[in-house]
């Protein structure tokens, strides 16, 4: 099963001095915005967000192992997972250029899919790269924390 992923709740200054020159501010800017609409279009089951966001070649690590694209949009549309609640801190974005940015962070959250209650906290990170213009989320993948 395919467990989607809390993101930022607003970008720290600290965050985009990590990013370092313009472009890499933008690609802090951009990264903690998609985090954010990312939660809600899971929350409301928004696959078009999905589908218009994620690089078509993305593969999502999750705690049932890796998935593509696809398989995230039909998780997201699914009525099978609620979130209850969440709760995101310690953000760090890497810009590794000005077409590639990492952004991790830490999750911890109340999602239920059926009977199974998604793992809580979790380490979360993010790549993204920017494609004709465009910054998309390449990789996503999440590590159960300690509590």
């Amino acid at each position: 099963m395919h467990f989607r992923r809390p993101e930022p709740a607003r970008c720290r200054r600290d965050d985009n001095e990590l990013a370092g020159g313009g472009r890499e501010r933008h690609a802090a800017r951009h990264a903690h915005g998609d985090r954010r609409r990312s939660w809600r279009a899971w929350q409301n089951h928004d696959g078009a967000f999905f589908r218009s966001t994620l690089a078509d070649d993305h593969i999502d690590v999750g705690f049932s192992g890796p998935v593509d694209k696809q398989a995230v949009v039909v998780g997201v549309l699914s009525p099978a997972c609620t979130v209850r609640s969440f709760e995101v801190e310690g953000f760090r974005l890497l810009a590794v250029d000005a077409n590639t940015a990492v952004l991790t962070y830490r999750a911890r959250q109340d999602t239920m899919c059926g009977a199974f209650r998604v793992p809580s906290p979790t380490w979360v990170s993010a790549l993204y790269v920017k494609r004709g213009g465009r910054w998309q989320n390449l990789v996503f993948q999440q590590t159960q924390a300690q509590p």
